[in-house]
């Protein structure tokens, strides 16, 4: 796995790490890598704070964590296509909405 971004954040004694990866549901391989990411977050989502993919849905920039819900994993294996996924998690409150600066909107 090849994540575009990976975030430090905390004290000196308390490191956290988080993965996120921004990824248009557009693209042909979104879906493989979501499902790549519920995957990885299945084995090791216990060692990072965060594990998220990051698309812009309507104009808004939302995150999709695939590491907090198994809900969320399982939704991600079941889906038949990405933006389907995306629209189906915003109707479902599944979806964390960001700004660039990463302050939630919701």
């Amino acid at each position: 796995m090849c994540p575009d971004f990976v975030f430090f954040s905390g004290e000196d004694d308390d490191i956290k790490f988080s993965i996120v990866d921004p990824h248009g549901f557009h693209l042909g391989d979104a879906l493989p890598k979501l499902r790549g990411l519920a995957d990885f977050t299945v084995e090791f989502g216990d060692e990072f704070h965060r594990v998220e993919s990051v698309a812009e849905l309507r104009t808004r920039p939302c995150a999709f964590s695939t590491s907090k819900s198994d809900g969320v994993r399982k939704a991600i294996r079941e889906a038949a296509d990405a933006e389907h996924l995306y629209l189906s998690a915003a109707r479902h409150g599944l979806l964390s909405w960001r700004a660039p600066d990463g302050r939630h909107l919701d």
